[in-house]
């Protein structure tokens, strides 16, 4: 049953000013709740932003943020137990429209604070893009140079439409790494010298790394969003590499 609604005799003094500090008590929780609620949204849209994430090795629990509206509440605990399961890397799947991008946005930050990157798939990628290649230098000299994922190997790294890119061949490389074990790329650290060491990319975080080798940060993980409307005509996911996703479908229907 809803509260009886506040009934006031405005040519009463009393009343009068009783009604005066209701209204000052409302504007001023609106206002700390909208401060709130700006501070969340700009963390969720920019990744920059003010909250200290969650630390890692501790249970979590997920409370639903009051600005993302019409997310189903099963989704929410979906990710809380695909997170506190061990399933490190997470996808979101559904309809256009639903707020897979937004959802995905707010868990990067949820999860590691205002320290995250966010990227959108395209047809034009390659694993250069994501991981690195060889790059040609002045003079006629080749180096190799690392891509998003390797830069920004301390964070989570939001992939926006990932089936918008060939997925098998852009995260190819990185298989293994997202199974639990290190990978050696075809890379070398001096291109000219054949006894040189590879890069090799590891899946835990080492204190201390060698020149050729890439360790991610311990809030490191993949969150991604694919449109299903579209997955028919767009590039597709292998088995191999969906196995290393929990996959949460999003609808936008909440209950």
């Amino acid at each position: 049953m809803a509260n009886p609604v506040k009934v006031f005799s405005l040519i009463d003094d009393e009343e009068q000013e009783s009604l005066k500090k209701e209204i000052e008590s409302a504007y001023e929780g609106a206002s700390v709740a909208a401060a709130k609620k700006r501070d969340a949204v700009e963390i969720a849209k920019t990744g920059e932003g003010t909250f200290s994430g969650v630390r890692p090795g501790e249970p979590i629990k997920i409370t639903p943020p009051d600005y993302l509206l019409g997310i189903d509440p099963g989704v929410y605990r979906q990710i809380e137990a695909a997170l506190n399961s061990g399933k490190q890397h997470i996808l979101f799947y559904g309809p256009p429209g639903t707020g897979k991008t937004t959802l995905a946005r707010w868990l990067a930050g949820f999860l590691n604070g205002p320290a995250w990157t966010l990227i959108t798939g395209s047809a034009d990628w390659s694993s250069q893009d994501i991981v690195g290649g060889y790059q040609p230098l002045p003079g006629g000299e080749i180096q190799f140079f690392p891509g998003i994922l390797l830069q920004k190997f301390d964070r989570p790294l939001v992939i926006d439409e990932l089936n918008r890119c060939d997925i098998d061949k852009v995260i190819g490389p990185l298989f293994t790494v997202l199974s639990g074990q290190a990978t050696t790329l075809p890379y070398r650290v001096d291109f000219s010298n054949p006894d040189s060491p590879q890069y090799t990319i590891f899946p835990f975080f080492k204190e201390k790394t060698a020149k050729h080798e890439f360790c991610p940060g311990p809030a490191w993980r993949l969150i991604a969003t694919i449109n299903s409307i579209d997955k028919a005509s767009l590039y597709q996911m292998s088995y191999a590499l969906s196995r290393r996703f929990g996959w949460i479908f999003v609808d936008g229907c909440s209950q």
